[in-house]
């Protein structure tokens, strides 16, 4: 009897090690979402981003899941954003868009606009360029980053049309921010 008991016990073990095996990077991806939330300090920060960067292509359900849940706090949702484009960006541009397109919460339509210009998105342009309209500084901010690292040639002229003409002081300096990056505009 005692034999049977002691092959049960390591029976389960076994079991217990090969289910954390399987879920290893489903557990670890948790755990460094909890520690994003809870980091403050920029190279940390990065350290988790780059973590869950490098696991993103076992993740990838998890990856939708969090950019999807809108309750995810900003950090979460662009550290998913980050490792979905590494993964697939095709895949993470037909994630990013309907938000773009579909949200009425100006932090997510912001977010979706930066998460598209990290893709480096041509595809939602005329969207995003629609979106300079927008009365919200919050998302005219996030369109001049977007123009800024997309290569389309009527960035330059938008950024330069901002820079003259935005009603928010905070989003002429941002443009003409990304035209001194772009060598328009020399650096001061």
């Amino acid at each position: 009897m005692k034999k049977y008991h002691k092959m049960i016990f390591i029976v389960t073990l076994l079991l217990i090690a090969w289910m954390i095996w399987i879920s290893r990077y489903s557990l670890r991806y948790q755990y460094d979402l909890w520690r994003l939330d809870h980091t403050t300090a920029g190279s940390d920060i990065e350290d988790l981003n780059n973590d869950i960067r490098a696991m993103g292509e076992h993740i990838v359900p998890q990856l939708e899941n969090t950019y999807k849940d809108i309750k995810k706090s900003n950090k979460q949702r662009s550290a998913a954003a980050w490792a979905l484009i590494k993964v697939d960006r095709s895949r993470a541009e037909s994630l990013f868009l309907p938000y773009l397109l579909e949200s009425n919460d100006e932090a997510i339509v912001a977010q979706a606009i930066y998460d598209l210009g990290r893709d480096d998105s041509i595809n939602a342009y005329p969207a995003i360029v629609k979106s300079l309209n927008s009365p919200k500084v919050h998302i005219r901010l996030a369109v001049v980053s977007y123009l800024g690292q997309v290569n389309m040639p009527r960035s330059i002229s938008l950024l330069q049309q901002i820079k003259e003409n935005d009603p928010s002081k905070d989003v002429q300096n941002a443009a003409t921010y990304r035209l001194q990056l772009l060598g328009v505009l020399p650096l001061r």
